[in-house]
């Protein structure tokens, strides 16, 4: 008998998902920070750029650095509001499996 149902523990046991870690908002919270970091660092560096080409009479390459710099703008917004969906994915999963 004992053996029997030791089997039907091993069983059970292996049926089960295996737990899975649970999310430290803090440590999500500085990755999306970092992302937005790095980012507003790109940024700086091309208002910099522009602001030493402006007096240069080179229009062209002026209005391609000042569209990358609003590209890199959307980028940011994406990117923070993509990572912060991800995170309340994660949070929903979680509490709809009981953890």
């Amino acid at each position: 008998m004992a053996a029997g149902k030791r089997k039907i523990i091993e069983s059970r046991k292996k049926d089960r998902p295996m737990k899975k870690n649970m999310i430290d908002l803090k440590k999500e919270m500085k990755n999306i920070k970092l992302h937005l970091d790095a980012f507003s660092a790109v940024q700086a560096k091309l208002i910099e750029a522009i602001s030493s080409l402006s007096a240069s009479p080179n229009r062209d390459q002026l209005m391609m650095i000042r569209n990358f710099n609003l590209n890199v703008k959307q980028m940011n917004v994406r990117i923070g509001e993509d990572y912060i969906d991800e995170m309340l994915l994660k949070l929903t999963a979680d509490e709809v499996n009981g953890k």
